[in-house]
């Protein structure tokens, strides 16, 4: 069976996870049996807290850290130093509560050293309206929206680093539609879905977080699918500035499913995972149940498949 694992849950949750009638965090994870849970860190205090948290619990925890841009060479020292000791497995940023731009040359450091650590950015997207949360560098700017954090400015910041393994929460919020097309044009920027609710009850018309889901899905899930580039055909190599350094990532990928039930088809190409595969791969994928159709090209895991 899959792996649960919630990438998107804050330290202060330990003692009393408000999502889960204020029971402990592990109580939380139990429930749902998770196997790995994100701990994430807001300001200095709370890296503390995270990096011990980790070390008692490293077979259940990882690390979110926080990265304070206002003492960057101090901050990314203590990143490498937790991120190499597998405690830090990211990092958060907020730049509506830390006053910063996101696509500020000054923040580039943090994105070079998460390239450099193979570790993605989580950034809070979408509006907010409190002002007070406790960051380490209150000041007269903080709280300011002109930090809350455009769609143009991450479309930057992915067209400047498209090695950056980027995660917008939330589905960016309000702006959902700037961050959903982001997500269809470039392959390392990734929507999660923390605090949909939030978000959703304050759309108009308000919006079911599932009907949400389905239509981020559809566009830019794990099985959208591009079919108008084929690298064999759509590069012109007789020209002078050819070249085969390039990189096709194939997103339709199915992985780790199981089917028990019995699947009965009425017409080709029926399978236990996919009936007609054209493009993508189904990987560690188990088929225990009975396939049968009145049709042709029957399949376990696949009716047919040509990729």
């Amino acid at each position: 069976m899959a792996k649960v694992i919630d990438s998107h849950c804050h330290i202060f949750v330990m003692d009393s996870y408000e999502h889960y009638k204020d029971k402990p965090l592990f109580e939380y994870i139990d429930h749902f049996d998770i196997a790995q849970n994100a701990v994430i860190a807001c300001n200095e205090r709370e890296n503390d807290e995270v990096i011990e948290a980790v070390t008692k619990y490293p077979d259940k925890l990882f690390g979110i850290a926080y990265v304070n841009v206002h003492d960057m060479e101090n901050s990314l020292n203590k990143l490498r130093e937790y991120a190499g000791k597998g405690i830090f497995r990211g990092v958060k940023m907020h730049p509506y509560c830390n006053d910063f731009q996101v696509d500020d040359p000054a923040v580039f450091p943090v994105y070079e050293t998460c390239i450099e650590l193979d570790i993605p950015v989580l950034y809070h997207t979408g509006w907010l309206n409190f002002s007070d949360l406790d960051a380490n560098n209150k000041s007269a700017d903080v709280y300011q929206y002109n930090c809350i954090g455009f769609p143009a400015q991450f479309g930057t910041v992915m067209e400047k680093f498209p090695d950056l393994k980027l995660i917008c929460a939330h589905f960016g919020g309000n702006f959902y539609q700037e961050f959903l097309g982001m997500a269809e044009r470039f392959p390392n920027l990734y929507l999660d879905t923390a605090w949909l609710a939030h978000y959703a009850e304050r759309m108009m018309p308000p919006v079911s977080v599932q009907d949400w889901i389905e239509h981020a899905v559809k566009f830019a899930g794990s099985l959208s699918r591009e079919n108008n580039l084929d690298p064999e055909n759509d590069f012109d190599l007789t020209q002078d500035n050819a070249t085969l350094n390039f990189r096709y990532q194939e997103r339709i990928v199915v992985r780790q499913c199981q089917n028990k039930g019995t699947v009965e088809g009425k017409k080709n190409r029926i399978g236990g995972i996919a009936g007609e595969m054209t493009l993508g791969s189904i990987m560690e994928c188990v088929n225990e149940g009975r396939i049968t159709s009145a049709g042709s090209q029957i399949g376990g895991i696949a009716g047919y498949c040509a990729s």
